[in-house]
């Protein structure tokens, strides 16, 4: 009897009741789905693109990592999820708002580059000095 089966355990769970090749064909499905996500990442042309692209991989990673060395038995049990699989409102919740991040920066890769020049145009009052940019 696993507490918990349908969140912490879920992969112990899965291999319980359908056996070994589903359990590898979800393990393969995540891993290529966060696989996809830091190469998507690594495509953006700006630096907040990849640094957000890659945090929210690196953390999905990690708890798919942690879930299936506790899950397994290999480390000691402690609080973590699976992505996309694990139930419970805020992991599922977490899981698809940082591939929902993901995939905002594979639509906007090409949105801006690295030389962006923003600057101010138009008039600015410093007392009565009117400096005019154009």
């Amino acid at each position: 009897m696993l507490p918990n089966p349908d969140s912490y355990y879920i992969l112990t769970y899965i291999l319980a009741t359908w056996g070994d090749a589903v359990l590898i064909a979800v393990i393969t499905v995540v891993a290529a789905v966060i696989v996809a996500g830091f190469v998507i990442s690594s495509k953006a042309k700006n630096q907040l693109g990849i640094v957000m692209g890659s945090g929210c991989m690196m953390a999905l990673a990690v708890n798919a990592i942690a879930n299936m060395c506790a899950g397994f038995g290999v480390t000691p049990y402690f609080s973590s999820f699976f992505p996309f699989i694990s139930s419970g409102g805020s992991n599922l919740l977490i899981s698809y708002a940082f591939l929902g991040i993901v995939m905002s920066i594979y639509k906007y890769k090409a949105a801006y580059s690295q030389h962006v020049d923003i600057d101010i145009r138009g008039r600015i009052r410093l007392g009565k000095i009117e400096i005019t940019k154009s």
